[in-house]
Parts: structure tokens; sequence; C-alpha cells
């Protein structure tokens, strides 16, 4: 019986970490919407693409360039 006992304790435990998980996680993803809740679909669709681009042109150049390479 004190098996079972350690044993719920334990799951509690568990179940708690993730419950605590899934509430930072949600108010994170809820801060997040606030922050860019003034910033239009456009600007972000802009921003991503421009982040995309610069990403493939820095690789692009340290395939041909493989000797130098960059640390960002």
């Amino acid at each position: 019986m004190i098996t079972y006992f350690k044993m719920k304790r334990k799951e509690w435990k568990v179940k708690a970490l993730i419950y605590e998980f899934i509430t930072a996680a949600a108010e994170s993803a809820q801060n997040l919407f606030t922050a860019l809740g003034d910033i239009s679909v456009d600007e972000l669709r802009q921003e991503l693409i421009s982040a995309i681009a610069e990403l493939a042109n820095g690789q692009a150049e340290n395939e041909q360039n493989p000797e130098r390479e960059s640390h960002t």
C-alpha cells in the first residue's frame, strides 16, 4: 500500500510539472499575441521573408566559400 502512495505522489509531481509547462506556454503565447497585435500580417510576412532570404544568402555564401565561415 505504501508503494501505491509513493507511485501516486510521483504521478502528481509529473502532472504538476506538465500543467505548469502548459500554463507557461499558453501565457507566453498570449503575451506574444498581444505584442504582435499591432503589427499587420503583411508586415510580419515581409519580415519573415527577409529573414529567410538573409539566412539562405548566408548559407549560399558559406557553401561557395567554405574556408570563410560566419560566426553568427
